[in-house]
């Protein structure tokens, strides 16, 4: 869907130009940077116990806000934060339940 979007915007929005090479870099790196942190994620996933790890996982909704604010100066919305404090709660509390749940079984010696 995304690159059948792509060519019908292809003419109405002026169509493709080369980048230079300080933009293209900077994509490049973002990529990288993109690309490992997925790794690490699934790995994490995968090694590490998920009442754990996914929590952690809402950081990038945090870290979105700030670099779009910090490189951007795109200050959200207040319907946005709303919804970013209703992710990262729902986060918190399931790790929260997670402990608690844990600390049941461990009483109970299962």
């Amino acid at each position: 869907m995304i690159t059948l979007t792509g060519l019908a915007l292809y003419i109405p929005l002026g169509g493709w130009q080369p980048l230079q090479l300080i933009p293209l870099a900077k994509l490049a790196a973002a990529a990288v940077c993109l690309l490992f942190g997925y790794l690490f994620v699934i790995r994490a996933m995968r090694v590490g116990e998920i009442g754990f790890v996914a929590p952690f996982r809402y950081t990038g909704l945090l870290w979105s806000l700030t670099l779009a604010f910090s490189t951007l100066g795109e200050v959200p919305d207040f319907t946005t934060l709303i919804g970013a404090a209703v992710i990262i709660g729902s986060g918190v509390y399931a790790f929260h339940r997670e402990r608690v749940h844990s600390r049941k079984l461990i009483e109970q010696g299962v």
